[in-house]
């Protein structure tokens, strides 16, 4: 019964050591990825010739994409953190 006990505090443990370094990632890669996409809508705004037109425009969605990954790994790991609080409200459904 003990080593089972100790099991499951060894997972609580590697769960929590998780949900902490994706969390910590998330804030590292978030922050440079804003830079890229800013550097990229600026470079949108400037004179280009269609092929680079085109390069810029890839190069923002797949920053927004990847951001939009990023922020959704570091909701994930609030939830598993308990750092989320849930309010209940109405809703209309019309």
């Amino acid at each position: 019964m003990r080593d089972l006990k100790d099991a499951r505090d060894e997972a609580f443990r590697a769960n929590a050591a998780k949900t902490s370094f994706l969390a910590q990632m998330s804030h590292e890669i978030r922050t440079p990825l804003n830079g890229v996409i800013g550097m990229a809508t600026g470079l949108g705004s400037t004179k280009l010739d269609d092929e680079q037109r085109k390069m810029v425009t890839t190069l923002q969605s797949s920053g927004e994409l990847l951001l939009t990954v990023v922020n959704d790994i570091l909701d994930i790991s609030k939830v598993e953190a308990g750092e989320v609080k849930l309010e209940q409200a109405d809703i209309s459904l019309e």
